[in-house]
């Protein structure tokens, strides 16, 4: 049979109202709730950070991955500001 240690999803307002229960009682089992989002970090709100379970974030449309406890990026993969002006110069041709 194959344990689940981690569950990812994008917790917004709705899918974690209508699931806290559910995630609370994942957390209980041992299994880390990952929230997944567009946003940046700091944009991942209280509420889903209090959450039991909720240690780390996937968060930038997966260009940063957070600890949240300790509040450090433990794997960021983003553009340099160089290389964002190279591609928006190839996109305008």
């Amino acid at each position: 049979m194959m344990t689940i240690g981690l569950i990812a999803l994008d917790l917004d307002g709705t899918l974690l109202d209508s699931n806290r229960r559910a995630l609370e009682r994942c957390a209980r089992m041992g299994i880390q709730i990952v929230p997944t989002t567009g946003r940046a970090v700091d944009g991942i709100t209280q509420e889903v950070r209090s959450l039991p379970g909720v240690n780390y974030a996937i968060s930038t449309n997966g260009g940063t991955v957070a600890d949240l406890v300790k509040g450090t990026s433990l794997k960021r993969c983003t553009l340099s500001n160089a290389k964002a002006l190279e591609v928006m110069d190839i996109v305008k041709r």
